[in-house]
């Protein structure tokens, strides 16, 4: 048999050996286990039970006594050739050797296991009285794979072949499919697209299709070469011939964005839909950008729920986690009965700054009050895990929860920590804390670890609370899945309850999400953009550079970027910037700096050293703590007017440039998507996200 390059099929075998490997495998990890049974097994042939198979004395021991036990079994093997495999068996040199490949010859019938109790005392007795040629039967030159089906491997690797490249042809035309979603210029995607922005998505799905594409091209050239394909008519028939109907080589782009919509969950239907822009949309357009402003969604409080008084609705100490607060929002208000209320798992779908983490506090105390540790009107104490377990998509996120919930729930006694990367804990902290925060790595780790012990800190999660849920669509949305499926699995190897919410912004598919973290109907809210606080109003800028040059669309995009945040400045608005990457925070603040004092408005707009007001009283109290930061691009800035903010940077200096920003001591934060999940509320953003449009 000549060896076969690996880089171009798979080694063929033989069926039947590829059989008996596998069961072999099975059948040593058997014998194995039963190892420990050999001693009992042999006591139990010599005491006064009478065995099913004939026990004769050491002298009787023969080839025919041999062949009379193994013709019993009913196998494919005749007996002489089971007799020649206990016969080998026999000759290992310890009684573990011999049990596996008694296993391995005989198998595991009933028939088989008698026999095995029958020969196992008298292996000794086989190995000196018989001898292979005692067992010369008919049928005995028939070799032992003798049932084993053999193919032609020449004709097996081109199946292989053709296999390969119909299954990599297939994954170019769903490859072709998914890019025709994002198809705005007539061509065979999807019709009335107008939009010509390319998204991150879109990027990706090129670059899935290059991809597949260059395996595609490779698996059919070797198929080609090998003969298994004669040319591209043959190859383009053999996907209706192999897949009937169902082929997707010879689809259009339309059908085949056709049969993926209709392939789509029912709740993902809206991601989809062919919507036009919102009544009193603006657009612009200049030889330099196109502008789309979309208005903020009317706010009409007459037509949402009627707001909640937190002393009618709690009880006594519950409230206290809401000092401060009067009432619950409309949105709090209409979720409040199965959040504080009831026990059952629940998704809250609503924007950014609608109040989802008060909806998360009315959980906690909720929890803690059927676990018995808040007191309240309840005589029955809930038989649950006592922790309440908080996961953030990012350490900056969690941080923030930590010190809010930390001021909420100090009245009440509880202990909040926070278990990231940056901060441990130890034991006794960790068996201490009533709520962690954590991010989903590190609980999926934690997790993984618990197995049965009730103990661990994994088994004692009573409620576990999901924050930007909708991430599940998000690289890191696998590690979501793990510790969400690890929680089912346990509540019901546990047979104890333990509740799920899951917090997420607006996201259309929120039923399949719901599904997935088994939420009932009535626990499930979607709640749409008039239950923002503040109304937010949209806007889109795409860039026309008019060149290929990376860096003169970059500088295009710095301009237009000081244009917008000057403007915002000279409303008196701080601003927000977002870049995707660490480096180009420091890179866009030093061009806006560059660009403000060419203009001479750097002084006038951004600068708030020696300004009188609460601005220049900021800049003041935080100059001394920002020569004290290690980090230099921190301190530079800052003389600016202007700071920075990545996950690169120390933890006390994120901290300190988030404070110097939330008390104005500066106007501009140029920053990473590492502060995008924080929310600012104690001031006006205009949120601007740069480098993004290329």
């Amino acid at each position: 048999m000549s060896k076969l390059d690996s880089d171009r099929a798979p080694r063929p075998t033989r069926i039947g050996e590829a059989k008996a490997i596998s069961l072999t495998q099975a059948l040593q990890r058997l014998s194995s286990a039963l190892q420990q049974s050999l001693p009992l097994i042999r006591h139990s042939l010599h005491t006064s039970e009478a065995p099913t198979a004939p026990t004769p004395s050491p002298d009787k021991v023969s080839a025919s006594w041999l062949l009379s036990l193994c013709a019993k079994i009913q196998s494919e093997l005749t007996p002489a050739q089971l007799a020649l495999a206990v016969l080998e068996a026999a000759q290992k040199p310890d009684d573990a050797s011999q049990q596996a490949a008694l296993f391995d010859a005989l198998g595991m019938t009933e028939e088989a296991l008698e026999v095995l109790f029958a020969v196992t005392p008298h292996l000794s007795e086989i190995r000196s009285n018989v001898r292979p040629s005692q067992l010369a039967v008919e049928n005995t030159a028939t070799p032992l794979f003798a049932f084993e089906t053999m193919i032609d491997i020449e004709e097996e690797r081109r199946q292989i072949l053709v296999q390969e490249a119909l299954e990599t042809a297939q994954v170019v035309a769903i490859a072709q499919a998914e890019l025709g979603l994002f198809d705005g210029n007539g061509g065979n995607g999807p019709v009335g697209v107008t939009h010509t922005i390319q998204r991150k998505s879109e990027q990706k799905a090129r670059k899935d299709l290059d991809k597949a594409q260059k395996r595609a091209a490779q698996a059919k050239q070797r198929a080609l070469d090998a003969g298994a394909i004669l040319d591209d008519s043959a190859f383009l028939a053999m996907d209706n011939s192999t897949l009937g109907e169902g082929g997707l080589m010879n689809r259009t782009q339309q059908e085949l964005w056709e049969i993926q919509q209709s392939l789509l969950p029912e709740g993902s239907r809206e991601y989809y839909d062919k919507r036009g822009l919102p009544h009193g949309t603006i657009y612009e357009s200049t030889d330099r950008m196109e502008k789309v402003i979309i208005p903020p969604a009317d706010r009409n409080e007459a037509n949402l729920h009627p707001r909640l008084r937190i002393h009618e609705v709690l009880e006594t100490d519950p409230a206290k986690a809401f000092e401060g607060t009067v009432s619950l929002n409309p949105m709090q208000s209409s979720v409040f009965e199965v959040a504080y209320l009831h026990r059952d798992n629940l998704l809250v779908c609503a924007p950014t700054g609608a109040g989802k983490t008060n909806v998360a506090m009315l959980s906690v105390v909720a929890h803690f009050r059927d676990v018995g540790l808040i007191a309240s009107d309840r005589t029955t104490v809930l038989e649950t895990g006592r922790k309440v377990i908080y996961i953030a998509p990012m350490k900056a996120l969690a941080q923030e929860v930590v010190e809010k919930f930390s001021a909420k729930l100090k009245g009440l006694r509880l202990t909040v920590r926070e278990l990231t990367g940056d901060m441990q804990l130890t034991r006794l902290q960790a068996e201490a804390a009533h709520v962690i925060v954590t991010t989903p790595e590190k609980w999926d780790v934690v997790t993984r670890k618990s197995g049965t012990d009730e103990n661990a800190l994994g088994n004692q999660c009573g409620l576990l609370i999901i924050d930007e849920v909708h991430l599940l669509a998000d690289e890191r949305g696998a590690v979501i899945e793990s510790v969400v499926s690890r929680l089912h699995r346990l509540v019901e190897s546990r047979q104890k309850q333990a509740r799920i919410v899951g917090l997420s912004a607006t996201l259309p598919n929120y039923q399949d999400v719901a599904s997935f973290l088994k939420v009932p109907e009535r626990g499930l809210f979607f709640f749409g953009p008039e239950h923002r606080p503040v109304p937010l109003q949209q806007q889109f800028i795409g860039v026309s550079a008019g060149t290929k040059d990376r860096f003169a669309k970059e500088k295009r995009m710095n301009e237009i970027c000081f244009d917008v945040v000057l403007d915002s400045l000279q409303r008196g608005y701080q601003v927000m910037v977002f870049v995707h990457s660490r480096k180009g925070t420091g890179d866009t603040a030093k061009s806006l700096a560059e660009m403000a004092s060419h203009e001479g408005v750097l002084e006038r707009y951004f600068v708030t050293a020696g300004k009188e007001g609460s601005s220049g009283d900021a800049y003041s109290r935080h100059a001394e703590k920002v020569k004290k930061s290690r980090n230099r691009e921190v301190g530079m800035h800052f003389a600016n007017g202007m700071g920075i903010h990545h996950a690169g940077m120390l933890r006390g200096d994120r901290k300190l440039t988030e404070q110097v920003f939330s008390d104005g001591a500066i106007k501009v934060l140029v920053c990473t998507a590492t502060l995008a999940w924080q929310v600012f509320r104690g001031f006006r953003l205009v949120l601007l996200f740069a480098n993004i449009y290329f």
